[in-house]
């Protein structure tokens, strides 16, 4: 399958290690373009046993990363893994991945049959899938939760 991950920190890095080391072709998302570059280059930003073994097999072949969200309509599913912080009230702060689904839905606007997957639960499951419809006027993507709750 080709898979896209929004997100390029631990979950995000090492699920997209771990998909292209299953054979997966992906690409890995992320705003910041140091990240994106030290991706692309083989090296990890952040420590995760095993991860630049994995890095040093796929990138170029399997694992590629990107900070441009229009890749998204060629891929069969986009993961979601992105921060979530807590506010000073001891809500989470959602706005990073409220954003992030927003520029996934504007990108699969030409493929709604896509699926989204966010691998945390963050938000009422209403708000990722609203923010992930094509603007087109399209039917919406299918969004699935992990965990679902």
């Amino acid at each position: 399958m080709k898979l896209s991950v929004v997100g390029s920190g631990y979950v995000g890095t090492t699920i997209a290690a771990c998909f292209a080391e299953l054979g997966h072709d992906v690409t890995a998302i992320d705003i910041d373009e140091s990240v994106v570059d030290s991706l692309n280059k083989g090296n990890a930003t952040i420590h995760e046993p095993g991860l630049d073994d994995l890095l040093a097999e796929h990138v170029g072949d399997r694992l590629r990363a990107t900070t441009d969200y229009s890749v998204t309509p060629e891929t069969d599913a986009t993961f979601l893994a992105l921060p979530t912080p807590s506010k000073a009230d001891g809500s989470l702060d959602t706005a990073i991945i409220l954003a992030a689904a927003q520029s996934v839905g504007e990108a699969l606007a030409r493929n709604p049959s896509h699926i989204s997957s966010s691998p945390k639960a963050p938000s009422p499951p209403a708000q990722p899938k609203q923010k992930s419809r094509p603007p087109s006027g399209r039917p919406p993507v299918a969004v699935r939760r992990s965990p679902s709750g």
